[in-house]
């Protein structure tokens, strides 16, 4: 079916293309000396966001629900609680396409969501990979939605992920999507380096 005749039918509500995003390059790595390095009140990311008052309140996110949504993650980190599974902090996941996934082949999910090149598991990830995400996230009712697709060439609110994490977002759920994966930018590619729900 061409796209004139698919637009024409009547509950089509709009037709977007499927974006493949390619893995950020890595440009360095810092790993913290202390598992509770993350927890002190000098920690840049803590002061800037206000989480270190959070902190001195006695708030530390217990019985919150994050999705992350990424490459992967490498749960066997002291700072992510060594494991994964029931008692660990990093509970459940799933990795939606797979270790040999690379963006030109089809994807094969596993129930292991350990990442496997450090910041990059794959080459390319596709939006439809990236909204299944998304709506998984939300359908096992997380209360933050994290993801890392910053993207300069989709930095538009009209595209299929940003309209996806919009609605997401306007449930009631934080939806936070990463800045500045990709550093390429023209007036081509959008305002920010984002899909942008509510940054």
């Amino acid at each position: 079916m061409d796209l004139v005749a698919l637009a024409e039918i009547s509950h089509v509500v709009g037709i977007s293309p499927v974006y493949k995003r390619p893995r950020p390059k890595t440009v360095g790595s810092r790993q913290l000396k202390n598992k509770n390095a993350h927890t002190l009140d000098s920690f840049a990311p803590h002061v800037m966001t206000g989480v270190d008052k959070l902190h001195a309140e006695g708030i530390f996110g217990k019985g919150i629900r994050v999705a992350v949504i990424d490459t992967g993650v490498d749960y066997l980190h002291p700072a992510l609680g060594g494991g994964f599974g029931p008692g660990f902090k990093v509970s459940h996941g799933t990795d939606l396409v797979g270790d040999e996934y690379d963006g030109s082949n089809d994807p094969v999910p596993d129930d292991d969501p350990m990442d496997c090149g450090g910041h990059g598991t794959h080459g390319l990830v596709s939006d439809d990979v990236t909204i299944a995400a998304m709506l998984r996230a939300n359908e096992d009712r997380h209360d933050i939605i994290s993801m890392s697709v910053g993207d300069g060439r989709v930095g538009w609110s009209e595209g299929a992920v940003a309209r996806v994490a919009s609605r997401i977002a306007a449930s009631g759920v934080v939806v936070i999507v990463s800045a500045a994966n990709m550093l390429f930018l023209s007036e081509e590619e959008g305002a920010i380096l984002t899909t942008r729900p509510q940054m």
